[in-house]
């Protein structure tokens, strides 16, 4: 249990350290290669160390805090994976992994969802339904770099300066902070130390709140044209869609 709150710690301050700068507009702190890897370090040893601890929780959620250490740990790559820092982008290695974490991601986070809705109590499985939707919105950019590779995302970089940075800051590590914080309140939950409808309300809060607040500051400090709040490349609420939506072609 020890390794499981060390790393747990570390990522949270860690994640502050980066979600309060990029809040005041800072970029400063995502862009340094030491943090995110520090960052994505802490939090995906913690969700291993989750994974050791299984056999101490109850058999009806194992399935549950497995599939949410998948969903976390694929998260946590493209943390990486856009970052500007990241290397060999466009390699086959790259390709390969850019399928596989984007369909671990999906895989996760649905599984996530099935499994605590069909084995929680009413309040809690709505709420952690609401939350799931909203996350698996975060799977948009992931699913389309897999799709359709390295030079999309250099296309969209090009149309977009700040994006990768922006991207970081204010969509993947604020995602895998809140849900880091909401498995430690499904432990707690679990030991029956807070109720069903804290957890509930805490789920659908924290990954509501976080997201609105990171996306409209996004918008207050990085508008367009250098970067965009778009996450996927067609939005019918928009006039208009992501760029890039095949690579070029050098013919």
């Amino acid at each position: 249990a020890f390794p499981h709150g060390l790393t747990g710690a570390a990522g949270i301050v860690l994640g502050v350290c980066c979600i309060v700068p990029a809040l005041a507009g800072s970029l400063g702190a995502v862009a340094s290669p030491v943090v995110i890897a520090l960052y994505t370090a802490a939090m995906g040893a913690n969700a291993l160390a989750g994974l050791a601890l299984l056999g101490r929780a109850p058999r009806n959620t194992r399935f549950m805090f497995r599939s949410s250490a998948v969903f976390q740990c694929a998260l946590l790559f493209f943390v990486c994976r856009f970052s500007p820092s990241f290397p060999g982008g466009g390699s086959v290695v790259a390709a390969m992994l850019d399928g596989i974490f984007a369909i671990l991601a999906l895989l996760g986070i649905f599984a996530f969802a099935f499994a605590a809705v069909a084995q929680s109590p009413a309040p809690v499985g709505g709420a952690i339904l609401i939350g799931c939707f909203a996350l698996t919105l975060l799977v948009g950019y992931p699913l389309q770099l897999a799709w359709l590779g390295q030079q999309w995302w250099e296309c969209v970089q090009g149309e977009y300066p700040t994006q990768a940075l922006a991207m970081v800051a204010y969509i993947y590590i604020p995602a895998t902070w809140a849900f880091a914080v909401i498995l430690f309140g499904a432990t707690l939950w679990n030991r029956k130390l807070i109720s069903d409808l804290t957890f509930g309300g805490g789920f659908a809060g924290l990954v509501g709140a976080t997201l609105l607040s990171t996306v409209l500051m996004q918008e207050v400090h990085h508008p367009e044209p250098a970067s965009t709040r778009e996450l996927t490349g067609l939005n019918p609420f928009t006039s208009h869609s992501l760029p890039c939506l095949h690579p070029p072609c050098h013919c």
